[in-house]
């Protein structure tokens, strides 16, 4: 059995955040990622001004290679059913645009945490002074004996779902799907992330440019 100080499951920007405060208050950290890193995550990648110092604050400066193109995002252009539209430029000036298969992956390098992808969580254990968290890597089975574990995998967290099974139950769900077309002649300005307001397409659509593609997310159904 590993005996750390903390588990982190999930190598989110999220995780990244938290493990880079963890390892740097000299807590030894590991963080379990079920999916082979890098790997792809459904998100815009368009980050705050705010979001954009804290990473900077405590990452370093982005390389290129973490950005989409267009690289920056001005802001948003809001769409409404009576066919006007409205820019909102956010505040404090443009903001990256991040490629989350790289810029999570850079992050939670940059943590300096212990990372063991292809490692899915399986169950913890509460003995009150610590926690032994369950894994599987490769159809071996894994021990992890920590003071703390934190869920960073997601709104569906199996790690809030084995300490609070009747969470998941307590609020609302929906999905929402992700597709990327190819640009042919598109007169939305790439510089700005897309919100359309409309019956017909859902409560949460959008969509913004992606290299020579255009991405649309939208939601698709209640849980």
């Amino acid at each position: 059995m590993r005996k750390v100080d903390v588990v982190i499951v999930g190598a989110s920007l999220s995780a990244a955040a938290a493990a880079k405060r963890l390892v740097d208050a000299g807590l030894e950290t590991v963080v379990l990622e079920r999916k082979a890193l890098p790997r792809h995550k459904i998100c815009s990648g368009i980050l705050s001004p705010r979001g954009h110092r804290f990473l900077i604050e405590n990452f370093g400066p982005l390389p290129r290679e973490v950005l989409h193109e267009p690289t920056w995002c001005r802001g948003v252009t809001f769409h409404f059913p009576s066919m006007v539209s409205m820019k909102m430029d956010f505040f404090g000036g443009t903001t990256p645009h991040l490629h989350r298969k790289f810029s999570d992956y850079w992050a939670i390098q940059r943590s300096g945490a212990e990372v063991h992808d292809q490692t899915s969580f399986t169950g913890l254990e509460d003995n009150g002074d610590h926690v032994v968290v369950s894994a599987r890597r490769d159809g071996e089975e894994l021990k992890y004996r920590a003071r703390q574990v934190i869920g960073a995998d997601g709104p569906s967290s199996p790690v809030i779902r084995a300490l609070y099974p009747d969470y998941p139950k307590q609020i609302p769900w929906f999905f929402v799907g992700q597709k990327f077309h190819n640009i042919i002649e598109c007169p939305l300005d790439h510089e700005y992330f897309h919100f359309w307001f409309h019956p017909d397409l859902g409560h949460y659509t959008w969509s913004h440019a992606r290299t020579e593609t255009w991405c649309a997310i939208s939601r698709t159904s209640t849980a």
